[in-house]
């Protein structure tokens, strides 16, 4: 459960990382909001692997394990954007559904990266690290 939570925190800190990029890039560099988004979107992209990889999953920092977290990332935005299609196609109330697709993703996203992002990626590849 306390893996559950430190995820949920550090997935909180790297939506504030985006926001914060975000805000400071349009409104003291004047830059527009696609190329502002970019930029907050790979900056909380990268906080946020650095953050599950070192405390929540407690592993080591590795392309590999960046490539996975990326595509992790990618599968839940297609489910995010499918989940919203049948929401407006069921008319079920917006407020209602950013809420349930937010609970149903974050807990999917959780479970993906445990299985698929942060399992070992191979004795030969990732010695075993001790766990403080």
């Amino acid at each position: 459960m306390l893996k559950l939570i430190r995820f949920g925190f550090t997935g909180a800190l790297g939506t504030a990382v985006h926001i914060a990029v975000a805000l400071v890039m349009v409104s003291h560099f004047d830059w527009a909001l696609p190329q502002a988004n970019v930029l907050a979107y790979v900056a909380a992209l990268l906080f946020s692997y650095t953050g599950h990889s070192l405390w929540v999953f407690r592993h080591r920092l590795s392309l590999r394990r960046f490539l996975r977290f990326t595509l992790v990332n990618s599968a839940s935005l297609i489910v995010i954007t499918v989940l919203s299609w049948l929401a407006d196609a069921y008319q079920v109330n917006r407020q209602l559904a950013v809420l349930l697709i937010a609970c149903a993703v974050a807990l999917l996203s959780f479970w993906l990266h445990n299985r698929i992002t942060f399992a070992a990626l191979s004795p030969a590849a990732e010695p075993k690290q001790e766990r403080v």
